[in-house]
């Protein structure tokens, strides 16, 4: 099981209890993935995509191709039978100062990729639970040094859908060392 992200803090709330200490880093980059040609292909298309979407604007030149070439790569079982799917951090120039960066997520339908989730946040949280033969998910994404919002995802059958969607806000340091304000998303 792969976890992916930036450090967070324990939980201190019931509904966030399943938070994690730390995360691994995706091992890989989608240049030296184990993938095959085309599936290394179909993931590059979905990241190029991307690019006008995460500012980078540039003509298509070799610049560009290195830029979605360094996505971090990991696979991952999400699925209750053993196999393995594809789990995609976003290249650092897609992602913000707080290590916030788009997340994408493949499995394997026939000889091809299909991308089952497409998200953003400092971490991909694979959860003990599971719907439909796969694990829930969540992703973690952080506004500042007090403030963090959670999205939880579950297999429907075919992909995965926001379940849920919150926000920590954390008291600052000095004015109160209570739990966090807990509010749904906007």
């Amino acid at each position: 099981m792969l976890l992916a992200g930036a450090g967070m803090a324990l939980a201190q709330h019931p509904r966030d209890s399943w938070k994690l200490k730390t995360f691994a880093a995706a091992p890989y980059s989608l240049a030296t993935a184990p993938l095959t040609n085309s599936e290394r292909a179909q993931i590059y298309r979905v990241v190029d995509d991307a690019t006008d979407r995460y500012s980078l604007r540039e003509t298509r030149s070799n610049k560009q191709r290195e830029v979605v070439m360094s996505s971090q790569l990991g696979l991952i079982m999400l699925a209750l039978d053993g196999s393995e799917q594809v789990f995609v951090r976003g290249p650092n120039a897609f992602c913000g100062h707080s290590g916030n960066c788009p997340i994408w997520v493949f499995v394997h339908d026939g000889a091809l990729l299909r991308l089952v989730l497409e998200t953003g946040g400092n971490g991909l949280i694979v959860r003990p639970t599971s719907a439909h033969g796969f694990r829930d998910l969540a992703t973690a994404w952080t506004f500042g040094a007090f403030e963090e919002q959670y999205r939880d995802f579950r297999w429907d059958g075919s992909a995965y859908k926001q379940t849920d969607c919150y926000s920590t806000e954390y008291p600052a340091a000095g004015n109160s060392s209570g739990p966090p304000s807990i509010v749904g998303c906007q």
